[in-house]
């Protein structure tokens, strides 16, 4: 029984080790702005039926916002009322790139699709999915932790 224990306990060490060295497996890792860029251009022409002219465009565009992020991310880093109004005015930016390639439907779809995305991101809170103790009031009904 305890060779049982030892041996699930070195399986389950090397599970954790081998996740957290592939890129974007540990929490704290950030994926590159490559690697984010193909994901939600994969995301986009899935979800919007992009053609191949609009995939193309909009993958060059996802790749230099999400470059221009990292380096305001890396430049703005522990202020954060600069990095909010960065960000944001970049995010607006972006998407008014998109709305000249999109069509009205597409686009359309794309912001309802953004709106959900942050509002899953709110009920989810600021703490990494933890449950209890985090800034969004986690914890029980009555208070206490």
């Amino acid at each position: 029984m305890n060779k049982l224990r030892i041996s699930l306990a070195a399986a389950f060490v090397m599970l954790v080790s081998v996740m957290v060295a592939q890129p974007g497996g540990g929490r704290g890792q950030q994926m590159s702005p490559e690697d984010r860029a193909a994901k939600q251009t994969s995301s986009m022409v899935g979800e919007l039926d992009l053609d191949a002219d609009q995939a193309a465009k909009v993958e060059e565009i996802n790749l230099r916002y999400g470059k221009e992020q990292q380096t305001f991310r890396e430049e703005n880093r522990g202020n954060r009322e600069t990095m909010m109004a960065g960000m944001k005015a970049l995010m607006e930016k972006k998407d008014a790139e998109l709305k000249a390639i999109l069509t009205p439907e597409q686009y359309a779809k794309h912001e309802k699709m953004q709106a959900e995305q942050r509002a899953k991101m709110q009920e989810g809170g600021q703490g990494g999915g933890r449950q209890g103790g985090g800034r969004q009031g986690g914890g029980r009904p009555d208070g206490s932790n």
